[in-house]
């Protein structure tokens, strides 16, 4: 399988300084937190969503463009594969459902920080925190968004604030507290993450899998190559059988960190073989969760709200029905 040449911005070498995905703590929250997050339950069929890729969607409600793709500064991973995976569950929700929501880009600094100071089980004093802990903050602590009037913009020093005691301030974790995910489940077989995206879930993944930088081009598409091991979290947005059977994952080093797609997928991410998947969901400790359902910011019926890097909305009053 003939690889896809660059543009690489990291070239070969894999940036460690982005990954903090804390493996120790994660298998200690495991034990600790065990069923704080059911675990996920196949639906039914009937439940199955449109086959149309996620960023089709997109791509058809925001002037044939993908969404931007996230760039790490330090290794917030966790906030950063929770990030990505809640705003394509959000235009999910738009484009797919037809929910009458405005799409709100969510903060990744606030999904980490929030995730260190308050379910981490112990103080680390480099970066990092656990997929468990990010999914808590969005079950129980909400999203904030990017697009507040008065929020501040990403950037590593704002994650590393907020990611030590006292963490985000209290004014901020008031306007993200009505937007929960309402439903997360924990997946821990490859069967279920299939299920789960065929059904219309986004799904984060933290574990210790690596991947060589440049993609393979397998009958003509982008797949990762399995290589050295990786202490990182990313998302799932698509499952796909044919002509093989794998899953669309996404990483957030931005778009060139893996070249370029060849079938118009998001840049930053390539497909997942599901015999690859098989191996690296036999871990003990990999952190696999399925999300559906946020509590987002209710609008009018408009089907073409997208996010533009330099838009700012004012806040205006969640209402519940």
């Amino acid at each position: 399988m003939p690889t896809i040449n660059g543009p690489f911005k990291f070239g070969n070498s894999p940036p460690k300084q982005l990954m903090g995905w804390d493996v120790e703590q994660a298998a200690e929250q495991k034990q600790i937190m065990f069923g704080a997050i059911p675990p996920f339950q196949t639906p039914t069929p009937t439940t199955t969503t449109t086959t149309q890729p996620i960023w089709e969607i997109v791509k058809t409600i925001n002037d044939g463009k993908h969404l931007p793709t996230f760039k790490q500064q330090i290794g917030d991973c966790v906030g950063a594969g929770a990030k990505q995976m809640l705003d394509y569950l959000t235009i999910a929700q738009v484009g797919r459902n037809f929910q009458e929501n405005f799409f709100r880009p969510a903060h990744c600094s606030f999904i980490y920080g929030m995730s260190r100071v308050k379910y981490l089980q112990r103080s680390i004093r480099s970066d990092g925190s656990t997929g468990r802990a990010a999914a808590l903050v969005l079950q129980n602590d909400g999203a904030y968004f990017e697009d507040w009037k008065s929020s501040p913009p990403y950037s590593g020093a704002l994650s590393r604030k907020w990611g030590e005691k006292p963490g985000p301030p209290e004014d901020i974790r008031a306007l993200a507290e009505p937007h929960l995910v309402l439903s997360i489940s924990e997946v821990q077989t490859v069967a279920q993450l299939k299920a789960a995206l065929k059904s219309g879930c986004m799904c984060t993944i933290a574990s210790m899998q690596g991947f060589d930088m440049q993609p393979l081009n397998l009958q003509g598409y982008h797949v990762f190559k399995p290589g050295e091991s990786w202490a990182h979290q990313m998302c799932f947005l698509e499952w796909m059988e044919q002509p093989f059977p794998a899953a669309y994952r996404m990483n957030s080093w931005g778009p060139d960190a893996h070249g370029t797609p060849l079938h118009g997928e998001p840049p930053g991410g390539a497909w997942n073989l599901q015999s690859d998947l098989e191996r690296e969901f036999q871990s003990p400790v990999l952190e696999c969760f399925a999300f559906r359902a946020l509590r987002a910011w209710l609008t009018s019926p408009n089907y073409n709200i997208i996010y533009q890097p330099d838009h700012r909305q004012p806040p205006i009053p969640y209402q519940t029905a």
